[in-house]
């Protein structure tokens, strides 16, 4: 199984994101229409990282990274489903809705 986690600050400005494999967190900012944060992709051979309880070993390659956020922006979190098959222009631009 791949992971996204994230969670907001109290006060709404940081945003704290874990990632293993090829689920992504990404940060769109509609009004400007464009992506302020993309959570690394974690594949090996086109081999996404994955959880499993033989392998606990390979959580130690989760990433963690804290992303400064603003009122307006949108949090998407999916797997490779909707990365692999939507374009990240065409989210963007839907999202931001642009014509």
């Amino acid at each position: 199984a791949t992971l996204s986690l994230a969670l907001l600050s109290d006060d709404g400005q940081l945003l704290h994101v874990t990632t293993l494999g090829d689920s992504e967190v990404k940060v769109i900012r509609p009004l400007a229409g464009k992506l302020v944060y993309r959570s690394p992709m974690q594949r090996t051979s086109n081999i996404p990282g994955q959880l499993n309880y033989r392998s606990p070993a390979v959580a130690k390659r989760m990433t963690q990274d804290k992303v400064k956020v603003m009122p307006g922006d949108l949090i998407v979190m999916a797997s490779d489903g909707l990365w692999d098959n939507v374009h990240e222009d065409e989210i963007i631009k839907e999202l931001s809705g642009e014509d």
